[in-house]
């Protein structure tokens, strides 16, 4: 078998054009066990997003009932507070 081992025109235009390629950062490879952790745990995520999204609705309707209906205690309290006082009235005008 025969090993050149002096450099050829071929080989050091190769190593040139070689010399003058940019690959960017080196980055990790990750292997699939990672890659199905990774992607188990967004779905949980928009799982989460979802049942949050459901219980921040839920919760701004509770908010809107009880506000109505603390307007409506207020209204009857109102009347319950009138009628007390027409009661009063009457009553000290009929003592005269």
């Amino acid at each position: 078998m025969f090993v050149q081992i002096s450099p050829t025109l071929c080989s050091l235009n190769f190593a040139s054009q070689v010399r003058g390629i940019e690959s960017g950062p080196a980055r990790k490879q990750a292997d699939a066990s990672e890659l199905i952790k990774f992607k188990q745990m967004a779905e949980k995520l928009k799982h989460e997003e979802k049942e949050t999204k459901k219980l921040q609705d839920t919760v701004q309707s509770l908010q809107l009932r009880l506000a109505a209906r603390e307007h409506i205690s207020k209204a009857l309290q109102d009347k319950v507070h009138l009628a007390r006082m027409t009661l009063i009235s009457y009553k000290a005008l009929n003592r005269r």
